[in-house]
């Protein structure tokens, strides 16, 4: 049973399913975890206050279900809205088989290579111009238009590069006294630099997303405050640090060159054409916000984003204090605490290959400020390969 719900794991992450192949997948491994669980007497011992986190979602989604009953939602909308709040009991079942670190790192490893190679195949047929939508069919639907005018091949699934993508960027930027602290879990050094330069040309060229290249300014922002904070607080400079500037310096040059700089220009420019209907969304959103929340399923009388979805709108963030009111803090607090948890452990070098992955696995959070991406369930298993990495020592 363990090998099936691994399988299952990386067929979310690392094929771009649609969201109801996600959940019969999913369906799948939670019906055979429980017959597991039943039949071999096992036991989830809540042994860290790490393990509450995921049940609080749980918790918050079942408070979400009644509310929006108790509001008259509709029904059908109720089930749908922020349907991937249940994955979270994924956690569990990482606990219960005991998944190894080395087993999470091939898959989230492989599915960064098979959506890479998705979304280079769509990159390349728009690139010399061939009609590329029957791949759709066999690689699944993609998003190729560009608000800011670049070729695009986007999708969700993608979000898994940021994992291989921030342990290769540290290995490559930490101390080389240091670097054996990425080498256990089976990635070789030569690798890191050909991971690096696939992971970095799909999330930040090949997605053209304003999004994505938010997460990028994070991590840059962050990661060398982790690894060469500590030392310069001490009045030592690493020399990596001038290889960091470097780097910088070329990713600079290089989005000016190639005309990819407005994606970080026009990241909130109200004038965009898809940052305009998220700041319209904003409006109204902000307008029909209650101290409880108005349930899941809950619409906004004359506004809708979809016919088919009129819950869900772009600002993801915005949208979960609409359903839960102020619990959806809780739900803020659950992802910072994991990043920050992270954080700190790179920086005084404790956990440091775990915590790393788990600064990887919360990338997705950053596109989700302006896409419905937070509890699509590629995007909720990361969460709980976050938490559980964190849980590993």
């Amino acid at each position: 049973m363990k090998n099936l719900f691994l399988i299952i794991l990386f067929l979310i992450l690392g094929l771009n399913l649609s969201t109801a192949v996600c959940y019969i997948l999913l369906a799948i491994a939670f019906v055979g975890s429980l017959i597991y669980l039943f039949c071999t007497k096992s036991k989830i011992s809540y042994r860290k206050e790490i393990d509450f986190i995921p049940f609080s979602f749980f918790l918050i989604w079942i408070y979400g279900i009644v509310i929006g009953f108790f509001n008259g939602n509709k029904s059908e909308y109720i089930i749908a809205n922020f349907a991937g709040m249940f994955c979270y009991i994924l956690y569990y079942f990482l606990v219960l088989f005991k998944v190894s670190v080395s087993s999470l790192v091939k898959i989230l490893l492989v599915a960064t290579i098979s959506t890479s190679t998705i979304a280079s195949v769509y990159y390349i047929f728009d690139i010399i111009g061939i009609d590329s939508s029957f791949l759709n069919n066999f690689l699944g639907e993609i998003n190729q238009g560009s608000s800011t005018g670049q070729l695009r091949a986007y999708f969700t699934g993608l979000t898994v590069g940021f994992t291989i993508w921030v342990l290769s960027f540290m290995y490559l930027l930490i101390g080389k006294s240091e670097k054996n602290l990425f080498l256990f879990e089976g990635i070789k050094s030569r690798n890191y630099i050909w991971l690096f330069l696939l992971t970095t040309f799909i999330l930040y060229f090949a997605t053209a997303s304003k999004g994505f290249m938010l997460s990028g300014v994070f991590y840059f922002l962050v990661l060398p405050v982790l690894l060469y904070g500590k030392k310069m607080v001490s009045g030592k400079m690493s020399p990596s640090f001038f290889l960091f500037i470097v780097f910088i310096l070329l990713v600079i040059g290089v989005l000016v060159v190639f005309d990819y700089s407005n994606i970080v220009t026009k990241m909130f420019d109200s004038e965009d054409s898809s940052n305009a209907l998220r700041y319209l969304q904003l409006t109204y959103i902000v307008d029909d916000i209650t101290i409880l929340g108005k349930g899941l399923g809950a619409i906004i009388p004359n506004f809708s984003r979809s016919d088919e979805a009129e819950y869900g709108f772009e600002l993801s963030y915005i949208n979960l204090i609409h359903k839960f009111g102020i619990f959806a803090c809780v739900l803020f607090f659950n992802w910072a605490y994991v990043l920050f948890k992270a954080s700190l452990n790179v920086y005084h070098r404790k956990n440091v290959f775990n915590s790393s992955l788990s600064l990887g696995c919360m990338g997705y959070l950053f596109p989700s400020a302006g896409n419905p991406l937070l509890m699509h369930p590629a995007c909720v298993i990361l969460n709980c390969i976050a938490l559980y990495l964190l849980r590993k020592k």
